[in-house]
């Protein structure tokens, strides 16, 4: 009889070690992401809780809008929450933008707007579908 396996996957092993650091990492990645081109800052609506989240995520700018990776499944809260809402706030570069028309789309439609490092990446970190969202920069506030 064949011997079942009990080792876990390397990719299914790095997305739960993320997964585990995430709450810790959240707050410094939140601060620093203005600062680094690959991150978004998504603000979301909760569905249930009417609370509003800011997720730190990776992001690649478009022509339209922007593509954003799913790590964790489109079972995600983010996910769900700009799905349902139809959009959200998002901050890219210190730069304010209105998102809208969320859709979840396939590793064959995302995959162009990623860098060929990004492309080999992603796999590891469990990214086979994408949200892609389209973004008007949002009005300034008055001071």
């Amino acid at each position: 009889m064949a011997e079942m396996s009990t080792a876990i996957e390397p990719r299914a092993h790095a997305r739960s070690r993320l997964g585990k650091l995430t709450p810790l990492l959240n707050p410094i990645v939140l601060r620093l992401a203005r600062f680094i081109p690959v991150y978004v800052v998504l603000e979301h609506r909760g569905r249930r809780s009417g609370r509003i989240y800011r997720s730190p995520l990776a992001g690649v700018r478009t022509a339209n809008g922007f593509v954003i990776p799913i790590a964790f499944g489109e079972g995600s809260h983010w996910v769900r929450n700009v799905i349902q809402a139809g959009g959200g706030k998002l901050e890219w570069r210190g730069r304010r933008f209105e998102i809208a028309e969320p859709e979840v789309i396939s590793w064959d439609e995302g995959k162009g707007a990623l860098t060929a490092l990004e492309r080999r990446l992603a796999p590891v970190f469990g990214v086979s579908r994408f949200v892609r969202v389209k973004a008007e920069p949002a009005p300034r506030s008055p001071a």
